[in-house]
């Protein structure tokens, strides 16, 4: 099951609202998921789930990894593996037996942009074999981003709150909003933009529709590498706790995209109320 989680503004929590999510999946249903980036970027998704120096130990293992570069690498063993020849299968395991993350190569964006769509097709269906639930931050604007977007089984857009920004995602990329899940991260109750005006404009449904409020104590998590423990602590807080609101929408958003993926998957095939039957309940 391939989830991409997409952005087309830089800078907008997708990243940090990905590996949260993915946090609260294998907490909530103790599911075997991976993360990846489809984009280089020296701040990365490891950079949310580790301390400082143990994502520098992550990016120099890689470094005495790589031989033509780590995606090709990748591809070559994996081809060649069975069950019991694992070994070099770069990711890091996150949380234990549930949650893990391949790391990025240690080169410029471009390289890792050539390489990335070369390889990830082939790439990303042996991964399926051995995960789940692939969970992939995809990047507006790189050589991969429309082929993903496409081979998506599901899709987390992320929708800014600016009214001119979200037109224009609802008219250029209307093939995808069918399997999608809108998603407003570092959402402010303040805004003009709210979520009963977007529902109404755009005739989207609630359960279509998720947020993640702003939160400074996440967001101080997200910088110091401590979204784990920030999740597992603060997970069953509550109604009157500071991280209440926060956990209440995360923990919607997380059921909301298990929902939509499952019934995706299940729906190959059948039909929509089928696939509500016949499918597990999250």
């Amino acid at each position: 099951m391939k989830v991409a989680f997409f952005s087309t503004e830089g800078s907008c929590g997708a990243t940090s609202s990905m590996a949260a999510i993915s946090i609260a999946a294998v907490l909530s249903e103790k599911l075997r998921i991976l993360t990846l980036e489809n984009h280089w970027n020296e701040s990365t998704i490891a950079e949310c789930y580790f301390y400082e120096n143990s994502t520098n130990i992550i990016k120099q293992g890689c470094v005495h990894y790589l031989e033509h570069g780590m995606l090709d690498n990748l591809v070559r063993h994996f081809a060649a593996m069975t069950n019991k020849r694992r070994e070099g299968i770069m990711t890091v395991e996150v949380i234990e037996d549930s949650l893990y993350y391949m790391p990025q190569n240690a080169f410029n964006h471009d390289l890792f942009d050539y390489e990335f769509s070369c390889n990830m097709l082939p790439m990303l269906k042996i991964l399926e074999t051995s995960y789940p639930f692939l969970f992939i931050d995809t990047k507006n604007q790189t050589l991969s981003s429309k082929i993903i977007l496409d081979e998506a089984d599901f899709v987390v857009l992320n929708l800014p709150q600016n009214e001119l920004l979200i037109e224009d995602i609802m008219k250029s990329y209307s093939s995808i909003l069918n399997k999608s899940l809108f998603l407003m991260c570092d959402y402010r109750e303040q805004s003009s933009i709210s979520i009963p005006l977007i529902m109404n404009e755009y005739q989207i449904l609630p359960e279509q529709l998720a947020i993640l409020p702003h939160s400074i104590p996440f967001e101080t998590a997200i910088k110091e590498g401590s979204a784990i423990n920030f999740i597992y602590s603060n997970y069953d807080c509550d109604v009157n706790h500071v991280n209440y609101a926060f956990m209440k929408e995360l923990k919607r958003t997380t059921r909301l995209i298990l929902q939509g993926s499952q019934l995706k998957m299940c729906a190959i095939g059948g039909n929509r109320n089928e696939a509500k039957t016949n499918c597990y309940a999250f």
